[in-house]
């Protein structure tokens, strides 16, 4: 299967903590959480991109955009040794504010 996906990574050489914004706008669609992803980081995440969108323009100069979709990786009990992507529901306004 073909996977259509950018990993952006960020390293400060400064050893700044923090978030540190890359200018990259709106090219995020999906968010997936790992296995072991803790829930402190998907939190934080999530806040961080809470009222983010994705934008897509296509060859005939059609917009579109919704929200970032966010998944979790869970274990698939149907078949062994594999896991399967489960969409997270939408953070409720008050969630992680």
């Amino acid at each position: 299967m073909y996977e259509n996906e950018l990993r952006l990574l960020f390293f400060d050489l400064n050893g700044r903590p923090g978030v540190h914004l890359m200018p990259v706008k709106n090219c995020i669609e999906a968010v997936y959480f790992g296995l072991k992803c803790p829930q402190e980081h998907r939190d934080k995440i999530r806040k961080i991109l809470k009222d983010r969108i994705h934008e897509k323009v296509d060859l005939q100069n059609h917009r579109t955009s919704h929200p970032i979709k966010f998944y979790e990786m869970v274990i698939d009990k149907q078949h062994f040794g594999q896991v399967e992507a489960r969409e997270l529901p939408p953070l409720k306004k008050n969630k992680l504010s």
